[in-house]
Parts: C-alpha cells; sequence; structure tokens
C-alpha cells in the first residue's frame, strides 16, 4: 500500500509540473500575452516608413519591439510587433539598417510615442500581427 500511494504522489507531482508549463507557456503566447491591445486604437492608424535601428526580442516585455528611425531626420519611435515566438515564424529575420514600412495605430505608452504595428512590409516580405480595424492579433487564432 506505502508502494502505490507513494507512486501515485510521484505521478501526481509529474502531472502537476508539466501542467505547470503549459499554464506558464499559455500565459506568454495566449490572449494574456497582449498587453497593449486595449491601447490600439484604429482611429490613429498611420504608415511610417524608415530603417530598423535596433531590434529588442523582449528583454523587458514579452513583445518584440523595434526602434524606427525615421526619413527626414525625424525622432526614432518604438514600434511594438508582437510576440518573440510569432516574429521567428518570419522567413527571413528582421535585421538593424532595413528599410521598413510600418502600418499601426500610434499610441502613447509610458508618456512616449509608439506604434503598435498592424503589419509591416520589409523588402518583398508582408507580415500581419494585428487586425487592422480591431487591433485583435493574428496570433490568437
Amino acid at each position: 500500500m506505502k508502494r502505490l500511494s507513494s507512486g501515485f504522489i510521484l505521478l501526481a507531482a509529474v502531472v502537476f509540473m508539466f501542467s505547470g508549463f503549459s499554464l506558464a507557456e499559455r500565459t506568454q503566447t495566449g490572449k494574456d500575452a497582449d498587453q497593449l491591445g486595449g491601447l490600439y486604437n484604429p482611429n490613429t492608424v498611420e504608415k511610417a516608413r524608415g530603417e530598423i535601428g535596433s531590434i529588442d526580442y523582449g528583454a523587458e516585455s514579452p513583445d518584440v519591439t523595434l526602434k524606427l528611425l525615421p526619413a527626414g531626420g525625424k525622432l526614432p519611435i518604438t514600434v511594438h510587433l508582437g510576440p518573440g515566438w510569432y516574429l521567428a515564424r518570419l522567413q527571413r529575420p528582421l535585421e538593424p539598417g532595413q528599410l521598413i514600412e510600418i502600418t499601426g495605430s500610434r499610441v502613447m505608452i509610458a508618456g512616449a510615442p509608439a506604434i503598435i504595428a498592424a503589419f509591416i512590409h520589409v523588402e518583398d516580405m508582408v507580415t500581419n500581427f494585428r487586425d487592422v480595424k480591431t487591433g485583435k492579433p493574428y496570433w490568437w487564432r
């Protein structure tokens, strides 16, 4: 009986451990990961063009962000793309120095202007991140 109960406890611990991993994955990649969705405003959608200055793969948040260096000497702007795992599906990675066109909602985040990307166009590649009209992320589908 003691052997059976210790085997059951071990099995329960393993099941609990793996359910915790799937819960953590769900939190980072599911609906809970869209921390900026409430800020997306279809009335502020615009296009921005420029060069990729730098790319941050989620050191400070689960989202990948990039610094857009607009043409004409305008100030750099932070662009929020989406989760790193979604961006990793690109056929070609984004790199600093590439020319990029971004369509997204211009917002204020932590007192600074930013764009929440709906889609980007780099060279001949278009990547959709959100529905332009609703802001709903494509990674939720």
